[in-house]
């Protein structure tokens, strides 16, 4: 695999899965950051149009989302972290 060194203020990185999987459902995960502890965070770019307005409408829990669509992406999103080593 290739390694690119990522410009973390361009990155917004989190292990919370559920925040991650509403995120993916927008944007691009553009990278899996796995920690020797096993614990994984997933890197979206912060200047994709509209991201800062989605992480604020999901903490102010204004957001709605299909759950069957929100289930699919959650199990795809957990095959990725423990796929990738």
């Amino acid at each position: 695999m290739n390694q690119e060194v990522l410009n973390v203020n361009d990155y917004f990185r989190s292990s919370d899965l559920c925040l991650v999987t509403v995120l993916s459902l927008f944007f691009p995960i553009e990278s899996i950051d796995k920690q020797p502890s096993g614990k994984a965070f997933l890197l979206f770019r912060k200047n994709n149009e509209g991201f800062e307005d989605i992480l604020k409408k999901y903490w102010a829990r204004q957001l709605s989302i299909e759950p069957q669509q929100f289930f699919s992406q959650l199990k795809i999103i957990k095959a990725r972290i423990y796929s990738e080593e």
